[in-house]
């Protein structure tokens, strides 16, 4: 986590000085931002970490959640995002269980 965060304020830093900023402050709390990434949903094992609903790629009971999973992030609050995400992921074990249990 401290890895991505660390990261993402490096990569803001250079995107706000690149656009002419001065004087750019980040927080050093990574609990008071939305770290994001880390553990990417995507369809190619290649280029994620888990499928659309958090599993892990070649692993059929191992799930993450949260905002490890997006493949990117946009200017707003994500929680309700986190939320439809959370639940679906949620869904999917509990309807797929036998399969996932095996």
């Amino acid at each position: 986590d401290m890895q991505v965060f660390n990261a993402a304020k490096a990569k803001l830093t250079d995107i706000l000085n690149a656009a002419g900023a001065e004087g750019v402050a980040l927080t050093d709390t990574p609990f008071e931002s939305h770290p994001m990434g880390g553990m990417r949903m995507g369809l190619d094992p290649l280029t994620s970490a888990t499928d659309a609903f958090g599993r892990v790629h070649g692993v059929d009971n191992l799930f993450i959640g949260g905002a490890a999973l997006f493949p990117s992030g946009g200017s707003v609050n994500p929680t309700l995002t986190l939320h439809a995400l959370a639940l679906r992921g949620c869904d999917y074990i509990r309807d797929n269980w036998s399969m996932i249990s095996a």
